[in-house]
């Protein structure tokens, strides 16, 4: 820790002695912690500042100075063209997840399904999804599912299309077209050699606002038994106003991996 790093952001009283100690806190400037961990103990305990919008802070292990929007810490500088966004809660059919509530980074491992809450709010309307995951066993496809307030949109108003290149030079313009189904396919041939994981990116318009909710999907998937590299990409919108705050990626396999939800200012 350096000599300017702080413990606490003290918060003095009328008529309260103050202490050398205290004033080197004071005059220090912007409060200087080892790391986030350290910065976030800072705030709220007794006789220590309540977090609030405007506070600043300075992390020693990254060099970063940030500052408190009111919802999350943010960079001090240019402001950035996409942002992480932090989940209220991971929920998974099977297996384990989990989300840093840092990073905004959901991993899971052996999971039917997992469910991603609190990500999409008014406050912005273009939402990226990066998602990285192989399956336990066989190749399968998996689904995503838009939800509101914990619960998965199962009615049938996704319509979606799909096309496919691949490696070895074939083609198919369209893999399957759905006009009224109950999920969107959103990746093929996920297979379970750990080396061989599917990327897929989602990126989703109008989720939270009450407007028909389009998106589009690109995923490559290598092929562990023949090196052909596939390419699948889509189009899909969920065809009614319908507000929704989250997400569900499921399949018939257990799925392990990571995603990352990253929206446009």
């Amino acid at each position: 820790m350096g000599a300017n790093a702080v413990t606490t952001v003290p918060v003095y009283t009328a008529g309260e002695i103050l202490t050398a100690a205290d004033l080197n806190i004071t005059n220090s400037g912007i409060p200087v912690f080892a790391d986030s961990t350290a910065r976030d103990a800072a705030f709220g305990g007794t006789g220590e500042k309540t977090l609030a919008e405007g506070q600043y802070a300075f992390l020693e292990d990254t060099n970063a100075t940030q500052f408190y929007d009111g919802a999350t810490w943010q960079p001090v500088g240019v402001a950035p063209a996409i942002l992480p966004i932090i989940p209220t809660s991971v929920a998974v059919g099977s297996g384990t997840g989990s989300f840093n509530a840092t990073t905004g980074n959901v991993t899971f491992a052996g999971a039917t399904s997992v469910s991603v809450n609190g990500v999409f709010s008014a406050t912005y309307n273009k939402y990226s999804i990066f998602y990285l995951a192989g399956v336990t066993t066989g190749s399968v496809d998996a689904n995503l599912r838009l939800r509101t307030a914990g619960t998965d949109n199962s009615g049938s108003s996704y319509s979606t299309t799909i096309g496919r290149s691949t490696s070895n030079g074939t083609f198919s313009q369209v893999v399957t077209s759905e006009a009224a189904s109950s999920a969107v396919s959103i990746a093929a041939y996920i297979v379970s050699d750990g080396d061989y994981q599917g990327l897929t990116k989602i990126e989703i318009v109008n989720p939270f606002q009450s407007l028909v909710t389009n998106g589009l999907f690109d995923y490559t998937v290598p092929n562990n038994v023949t090196t052909i590299i596939q390419r699948r990409f889509g189009a899909f919108s969920f065809n009614a106003t319908t507000s929704f705050d989250g997400f569900t990626i499921f399949c018939t396999e257990g799925l392990t991996g990571t995603l990352k939800v990253m929206a446009y200012e």
